[in-house]
Formats: C-alpha cells, structure tokens, sequence
C-alpha cells in the first residue's frame, strides 16, 4: 500500500461532500476502470491526529444519505504524504485528489495539467479568507510565543510572510509556536496571558468578540493577511467525459441546497462550496510562492519551520 491509507467505508466528510455526484451518478465516465467504483484521494498530511474519529462519523452519515441504494462504490484513500497523492492522481490511479490548502500551496503546478473540474470549499461567503495577527496588550516587543491552531496552514504561511516582509527576520528569529486544537482555543489562551501573539482567521476573530466583546480590552489586531487565503479544494480527472461533467456540476448543485446538503455542510462546518477555474486560485497560490521565496533567501541556512505545516 505504500505511504497511504485507506479505508473503505470509513472517509473524510470535505471530498465525499465535493463527490456526491459521483455516489449518484457514478458509471458515465469514459475513463472508469469499473464503473461502479470511483476513487477519492484525501491529504490528511498535517491534520490532528485527534480530528480523524470525528472525520470517520461524518463519513458514515454521508454515506447513509447518499451511498445506499445506488449501486455505486467508492473507494476513499487517505494519504499521510501529499507527494504520494499527487503521484497517484497524475497517474490515474486515483480519479480525484482534494485536500486543505497546504496541498495547494506546494503542488498546484503539479496537479494543474491533470484536473480539469475544481471545487472550492469555503469557510465563509468570501472566495478568499483574511487571517488576523493578534497581540496580547501590553506586549512591546515584536517577536515571542504564538499560538497558531494545529493543522492550519495558513497560519504558519502567514507568520512566514509577516516575519520576512514586515520584520526581515526569519521566522524562527522572531516567534516560538505554540499549538492549540482550534482557533477559539488560541484566542482565548492569548487573552488570558498565555502567550504574546496569535494567528487566527478573520472570521474567527469575528465570533470571538460577538461571543464575548471584552476580549477587545486585552487582545489587539496588528496586522491582517491579503485576503488570498483559501481552505480546501478538491480537482477531478481531466479526462472525465463531458456528459459526467455536466452531471457532476447539475448534481452537486442540487444536493448542495437541499436541506440534507445544507445540514452536511453544517456538520462539516463549511459555509459552502462552488465550482471554479483553477485561475482562481492563482492570488494564494502566488501568496504562498512569495513566501517561500522569502523563506529561502532568508533563511536558507538556518533551522526553520517545518515545511508541511504543523506536524
């Protein structure tokens, strides 16, 4: 089995959500070795061990939903090793490949020429997604611990780019990460003095003063990212037919404003998710090149932050 994982019957909510279609219309595709089997590639590199349990329930009660009577099999593959996906996808062993935005950031170039339908799942309204740098009051100087949630990539791309862009120092020069299991956690541990930064999405940000507006009075925003930043994407094989084609992009539609599609969506915490141009992801995926270009000018002969994230 190499370096991935699989589980059948057991998979994560995002790409089943992003594959319905596929559970309903699965069998049309020119390019199906069986056509009553469609296989799923996940990237779980970076994500909590402590997340995967909720990830398997999620699975089962889409599968419940939509899998049963169709006569269609899917095969959901984990990989713990994003090269390991994108190697498979390139060579059709795999007919789809989605991820978080790590995968992006790193094989986008890779990935490109192979897919021709992406889907993109957003957290909020906005295509892009902002990310706050937080600072506990009272802290003077530019550099100490940040609390960043564990699994967010975007976090760590974003203090990357701040620490070079804003501070000219390598990363490592300026912060010492701490990880906590969401960004609420992170918020609340800064406004309790437990560190001097934190890195968090706007929209957290958000719901943290809605829910309780004194954090205002001992947590201050420093600084806010481009909005570039995207949460997850899934890309099918460029060689699907255009007749599944179609059907994907009408199915997805219609079950994802059905009312089971909208409580889905709720369970996997995502606002919602649309078809889109690979194009579109050019502003991050420029975002994140920058950043390593930086990374690599500044600190290439140092000791820096982990290249996938927080392992």
């Amino acid at each position: 089995m190499g370096r991935s994982i699989r589980y059948r019957g057991i998979g994560y909510l995002l790409p089943l959500l992003l594959c319905i279609p596929l559970l309903l219309f699965g069998g049309s595709g020119t390019h199906m070795r069986n056509p009553s089997l469609f296989k799923i590639g996940y990237v779980i590199e970076g994500v909590p061990q402590y997340n995967i349990a909720d990830l398997k329930i999620a699975y089962r009660k889409v599968v419940q939903q939509y899998a049963e009577g169709y006569g269609v099999q899917t095969d959901v593959i984990y990989y713990n090793h994003a090269e390991d996906a994108v190697r498979d996808f390139r060579n059709r062993k795999i007919d789809s490949i989605g991820g978080p935005s790590g995968l992006w950031a790193r094989y986008y170039d890779k990935i490109r020429p192979y897919g021709t339908l992406f889907y993109l799942v957003q957290k909020s309204d906005d295509t892009f997604q902002r990310y706050c740098l937080l600072k506990r009051k009272g802290v003077v100087a530019q550099q100490g611990s940040v609390l960043l949630a564990k699994g967010d990539y975007n976090s760590l791309l974003y203090l990357r780019h701040y620490a070079l862009n804003h501070l000219h120092r390598c990363p490592n020069d300026c912060f010492s990460i701490e990880y906590t299991k969401k960004n609420s956690t992170a918020i609340y541990q800064l406004f309790f003095k437990q560190s001097d930064y934190a890195i968090v999405p706007e929209e957290s940000w958000k719901m943290a003063l809605e829910m309780n507006p004194d954090i205002a009075q001992k947590v201050v925003v420093v600084d806010r990212s481009p909005a570039v930043m995207i949460y997850g994407v899934t890309c099918y094989a460029n060689d699907l037919s255009p007749d599944l084609t179609k059907k994907i992009k009408e199915s997805n539609d219609k079950v994802m404003h059905s009312t089971t599609g909208r409580n889905l969506l709720i369970l996997a915490q995502v606002k919602s998710q649309k078809a889109i141009k690979a194009e579109t992801l050019l502003p991050f995926i420029d975002y994140a090149k920058t950043t390593k270009r930086l990374m690599d000018g500044a600190c290439s002969n140092k000791e820096t932050f982990a290249d996938r994230g927080s392992q």
